[in-house]
Formats: C-alpha cells, structure tokens, sequence
C-alpha cells in the first residue's frame, strides 16, 4: 500500500470486506509488519524476546519486503501496520491526535527511587515535568514516524531530582518492544463472521493487542468480538475451511476462548473442529499451523510425527445447533483419522522439514502456496493433491525470529465464493464410539471413563503433608513435566488401542494444579436405576487442587449427567469437611456398600451423609496407616474393588475387628487377595477394573510397578479372574512424584 494513499481511499476499497471462510479462497486483503526498531532490540537477546535464534535485521528486512511483494504481484492488497498508525496524520490533525494519545499510553515517566524515596524533594514544576500534560506536550512535538517508533518501543524514563543546572536528570531508559509484532496472525482471528481479537498467552506479547485494536478501529474494520481476560486465543491456532473451521487447543488457545466464541456464535461456521494438545505442549509446536496446513479443498500438509504418536492431537468436533449453541458431536478422534473422515488427503512432512518451517507457508487461494522451504515445497508439488501454483521464497531470517510466513500474514479478507468452499462434511457418527455410556443395569464397571493429561504435573507441596507416596523430584519442573506427558501418552495409547476404552480428555490449562492429572478425586458420575444420570463434586482439601474443577469439563459432564449434588461448600465452611471423590470412597457399585479410611481427607460425617444422599450401605476402615505409622490419605491405596475380586492390606487398618469384618463382608460376594504394607506402597491396591469392547470382557488395569511387585501366586489369581486382560501402564514419573496411580487417574463415567 503506498503511503500516500489516504485513509478514505482504503476504507473505501475494503469497507465490509473482512471476513474468510475457507483458507483456499483468493486472499484480497492481508496485514503484515516489517521487522524495524523493535525487532533489533528483541535480537540483543534472542532467547529473553521469544526469538529462535540470532536475528540479522537488515537480511530480515530484506527478505519480508520480498514477501510483500510477491504478495502484491499476486494482486493481494497488503497493509502494512506502520503505514496505518501514520495514515492520515499529516493531512488530518483529529488523526494525529488519536495517534498522541497512543503514544501517551506507551510512554512511562516514573520516580527513581533506587537511592530510597526522593519525592518530597520534588518541587511543583518537577511534578509538572513528570506529569501526562508535560508528555502530551512533548509528544505534540514529535514528529509522525518518532510518535509510531515511541510506539513501538514503550520506552520508560526513569527521573531524579537534578544536582545542577536541570529540574530533573534521567537516571536510565529501559524500552518494552514489540519485538514480535511481525509475527501479526496471532493478536487476532478472522472467520467467517469477521475479525475475532484474541488474547495473547504471553506476557511479553499481550500489549500487541492494543495496535492492533487501534488498526483494526482506524481501517474501518470492525472487531465482532475481544476474547476478555482468561481466555487465550491466537490467531496460528485457527483455520478456517468451509462450513467447518479447525481451532487448536493447548499451550498458546484455551477452552474459555473458545467457548467464549461458540456463545457468541464468532466461529460462524456450522463446524467446529477443537484440535487438542493433550500430550505434547512442546514450544517448536505451539500452534496448529507449526504442525499442520490447507493445500487445497481437499489437501493439507502435517507433521508425519505428529499422526499416530506419542505427540498425538486429540479432536472433538462441535456442530451448531438450530438455536445457534454448537453442540458437542464427536470427542477424541486422533488428528489422523478424523482427517480422513472428514475428507482430508494427507501430504506428510518430516521433523527436518517442520524445523526449517515448511509447514508454515501461506495459501493464497486455489491451492496458490508461498513457501518458506523448497524442500517441502517440493514434496508438497509432486502430491497431486495439490494443484495450485507454488512459490518458495528465502525467509529465513524472518523465521531465526520463531515464525514463518503464515505466521507474519493475517488474512482479513478473503474472496467471497462459492466455487471453492468447502461444503459441510458428510460423517457417519455411527460408525463412532457414542459420546456418553448407555442406559443399563447397575454395574461395577464400565466401558466410558475420563482422563485429563499432566500438561501442568509437578510435586504438589500443598499435597505432600499428608500424601506419603510423594517423593519430591531432583528435576526440572519441566523436566519432570515432560517425562510425565511421554508415560501417559502411551498410558492412554494402551486404554484407547489395546482395550477400546471410550476415553473423554479434560484439559487444564492452569499452571497451578500439579495434580489436575488425580481428576477422580473431584467428581464420580452414578446411573442410577430408574433416575437421572449423577455427577457429586466433592470437597477437596488443597486449595490447589480446587481450581482443578474447570468450567469446561463441568459442563460438558452436565450436558449428560443433569443432577447435580455439589458438596464443595464444605471447603469453605466454618469447619471444613473434605471428601476427596472415589480416592476416598471405595465403590461396591452392585452392592451399594461405600468402603471409606478416616484421614485428613475423607471426613466419615460427610461420608455418611453422601450414602445416605446415594443410597449405599458405610463400612469404615477407620483409621489405616503405612509401614512409616503415617496415615494414609485415600481408601484406594488400601483396597480395591471389581465385579469379582476385592484387592486390600488388611495390614494398614489398625483396629483388628474391622479387618475381620471387613474380610467377612468381603468374601461373602468377592474372592479376597491380601497384600501387604510393602506391597501397599508400590501402588499394589490402585489398580481398576474396566469393560473393554475390543475384547468384549472386562480387563483389570494396574501399573507396571505393580504389576512388578504381586507374587507369582498373586498374579496367578489375577490371571485366572482376567485371562489375558490385564493392562500395565509405565507412569513411574506420576506414581513418584504425584504420589498416584493407575487408579486415580481414572474417573469413571456410568
């Protein structure tokens, strides 16, 4: 766009033009930002600002003016954010104001207080010289290209009273730059409807919001929706394709953004396709478009390391409902396969390709790619999948900044037809597992359970005073984090591949529930016969682990289980009850008998009372210890129930006539299989039973710690309850660190 095109000329060439439904539409309109001040001052610490690696400014510049003129030569319309900050400030002063004002708020001038509190020394004009009238007067003086550069940059004077000669004296100046403002997809999305302003999940990057508020506001675009506070949302985590967009979900979008979209019908799409991270939250894929892309309507490039492997995505597929709510219809199909139900040839790329982001080119319509990587350019072209035209351009030196050309591109406007939009795919739900268990007789088990990841695990201190199975890690958080994500990744391989478990995956996008991977500990689900289907939140004694109770995953289990009884009111009572879930309550679902261990934990008034609420028969343990002479926190530690067999350390109860009640109630229904404090400890009694439809028979789920620590005669008893259907999962990172496992990462779905 030249700059002397004035504002009213380009409100007047794009006026309700925003707005694209598929990625494989002609782009009429992009906005870009060239690498300039902010950018050097992000390159003196590449690792400090976002950046990948070393950046050469003038190579950067060089190579990203190149895109825009390829982009233009291919006649897309191509803004520049530098360029509309200026419009029309020399011409009109109501403009230049707007502009002042802007500047007004990224400019800071505050007190040096480093040699203690100087401001009784100041005299009145000194506070003048440090007040907003002062910096609109000098910023009044400025001219147009020092006003956007202040802008920029949001430098930060730092004053003290002068010795001599001066009022004031500056002490430092520190900047806070836009030093990522290149990458410009990100501070928003643009659907079908319009332009969606985003939240940025990072600190560094979230006052770019702000430009791109006033850019948006100065081209006459209007923003249908600003995702508020709490939500996350960034523009390379969206794809619009059709009647059906693709939305990421992980480390940089979160559920509040995106049902903050679905209420506000912002997607405006009759599909929307959630891609969930649940076991990666790896940096080099942060966002959808590192890993996957739109070639054509019926074309994409992915990642062939992120289908089908332990860094597997996750998707559940919402539909809009008449009344305009869109309407949870497929959850949990892999990436891979729900491409090709919906009708997607895939063009694999490999990690090397991925690292020199060949992933990240921009489709300009009709399958008309620009790319950053000839090699993956390559492979893309010999496809004949793809059919448009393909340009590769060097953009490495944009891209040492952690981006590519998709990423420094946003779209706002696309061309508008009906040729090349995707129609609304054709899915046979059927042929897919349903989204909630069926109505049947009361059972001990069943075939539909829920599952969240470790996407924030570490050792939970608030957890550790009455957990003893913690042992505090000499890692990393990260560390322990990622070991944590590669053993239930396979964890849930296991349950999904092996068994065909109907696994739903909750998601917390909060850093600070190390335990959100414990979630049974919070909810149980019941069916009960002849009534409504039952959820029972319960009372948790960590303050953490009370934000594990996400509104997604509340609501989405409510939109099944419409009776609710929540009993967390007695966290924050004058005398707290906790009541930690089915960690403290041991089920005999066929025989309605709750076995529960008194412990900091497991209140037995609350525990009686929730009987009497469901209907069970109490059996208490009392109070049970480990081999330390600690209490133990949760009943499922001790015992274990399944439809034919009761798994307990009788050792750990302390009172001898409870354990002999507890083995006569027991053996009157169940085989018995002691084991002992040892065996206690190594997670012997959390272990689960679950009904498998690929086997058609119930299997008996446990750790491979465990699973290591039975005798043979132990094992030979599981063998003979289970043949062949007994599952081992490899979670030491989670039993050690979280002091969980196998069981307690489970909540079942009745």
């Amino acid at each position: 766009m030249p700059r002397n095109k004035s504002l009213s000329d380009l409100i007047f060439r794009i006026s309700g033009a925003n707005g694209q439904c598929s990625e494989n539409q002609r782009a009429n309109i992009i906005i870009v930002h060239e690498p300039d001040m902010p950018a050097f001052m992000g390159a003196l610490h590449p690792d400090g600002s976002l950046y990948e690696g070393t950046v050469d400014l003038f190579k950067a510049q060089k190579e990203h003016k190149n895109m825009v003129a390829v982009l233009q030569k291919n006649g897309v319309e191509v803004v520049r954010v530098r360029d509309v900050l200026k419009m029309d400030c020399e011409e009109d002063l109501r403009q230049r104001l707007k502009l002042e004002q802007l500047a007004a708020m990224h400019l800071t001038y505050k007190l040096d207080d480093s040699e203690g509190d100087k401001s009784t020394l100041l005299s009145e004009h000194d506070w003048y010289l440090m007040s907003d009238q002062y910096k609109e007067k000098i910023i009044s003086e400025m001219s147009i290209d020092q006003i956007v550069d202040l802008i920029l940059t949001k430098p930060t004077i730092s004053l003290r009273k002068a010795d001599l000669n001066t009022a004031l004296c500056s002490t430092s100046v520190s900047f806070s730059p836009l030093s990522n403002l290149v990458f410009c997809r990100d501070q928003q999305i643009t659907t079908n409807r319009g332009v969606v302003l985003g939240q940025l999940n990072s600190i560094t990057r979230a006052p770019e919001r702000v430009i791109t508020r006033f850019c948006f506001n100065k081209l006459g675009m209007k923003i249908i929706g600003e995702i508020p506070e709490g939500g996350a949302l960034e523009g390379g985590d969206f794809f619009p394709a059709g009647e059906m967009c693709f939305i990421g979900l992980g480390l940089r979008t979160n559920w509040a953004a995106i049902h903050y979209c679905f209420n506000n019908d912002l997607f405006g799409s009759s599909l929307v396709a959630v891609v969930k991270d649940c076991f990666d939250w790896s940096q080099e894929r942060m966002h959808l478009d590192t890993f996957w892309n739109i070639v054509h309507d019926d074309a994409c490039a992915a990642l062939d390391t992120i289908l089908d492997s332990k860094i597997r995505r996750l998707v559940d597929l919402f539909e809009r409902q008449v009344d305009g709510t869109y309407k949870l219809v497929m959850h949990d199909v892999e990436f891979l396969k729900f491409l090709g139900i919906v009708g997607y040839h895939i063009i694999p790329l490999t990690e090397t390709d991925q690292q020199r982001y060949g992933l990240n080119f921009l489709n300009i319509g009709n399958g008309h790619l620009i790319c950053p990587d000839m090699e993956s350019a390559r492979k893309i072209a010999k496809d004949l999948h793809g059919t448009g035209k393909i340009e590769v351009i060097d953009y490495k030196h944009v891209s040492a900044m952690y981006g590519s050309i998709h990423c420094s591109t946003q779209v706002v406007s696309r061309e508008r037809s009906e040729v090349n939009a995707k129609p609304t795919p054709k899915i046979d739900y059927s042929a897919l597992p349903p989204l909630w268990p069926a109505s049947r007789p009361r059972r001990q088990t069943t075939d539909t359970i829920m599952m969240c990841p470790p996407t924030g695990f570490f050792y939970n201190h608030q957890a550790a005073s009455d957990n003893t199975f913690m042992i505090y890690p000499h890692l990393t958080q990260n560390q322990v984090q990622r070991l944590a994500m590669k053993e239930y990744s396979e964890f849930h391989r296991m349950l999904t591949s092996d068994f065909g478990i109907n696994v739903h995956m909750a998601i917390s996008d909060r850093i600070d529930t190390p335990d959100a991977v414990f979630l049974k500990n919070w909810f149980s689900t019941h069916a009960t016969e002849g009534g409504e289907p039952t959820m029972v939140l319960y009372p948790m004694r960590a303050q953490n682990r009370r934000t594990e109770r996400v509104p997604e995953t509340i609501n989405r289990l409510k939109s099944h289980y419409t009776k609710v009884i929540d009993l967390t009111s007695h966290e924050t009572a004058e005398s707290p009850l906790f009541l930690e879930g089915n960690g403290v309550l041991v089920l005999d679902r066929q025989n309605m008998v709750a076995y529960v261990c008194q412990s900091s934990r497991a209140s037995v008034q609350l525990a009686k009372e929730w009987c009497q609420l469901m209907g069970y028969t109490f059996f208490s343990l009392g109070k049970t210890k480990d081999s330390h002479s600690k209490e133990v926190h949760h009943t499922d530690f001790v015992m274990s129930i399944t439809t034919t067999l009761a798994v307990v350390c009788f050792e750990a109860i302390q009172d001898v006539e409870i354990a002999r009640q507890l083995r006569e109630k027991l053996s009157a229904t169940h085989s018995v299989l002691e084991i002992s404090l040892a065996q206690m400890h190594k997670f012997c009694a959390n272990l689960i039973e679950l009904d498998s439809p690929r086997t058609g028979k119930p299997v008996l789920v446990m750790s491979e710690k465990a699973h290591q620590n039975y005798s043979p005669e132990q094992l030979a008893i599981f063998e003979q309850h289970y043949p062949q259907a007994i599952g081992k999962a490899d979670i030491p990172v989670i039993e050690n660190y979280g002091g969980g496992g196998v069981r307690c990462c489970i909540a079942e779905l009745f």
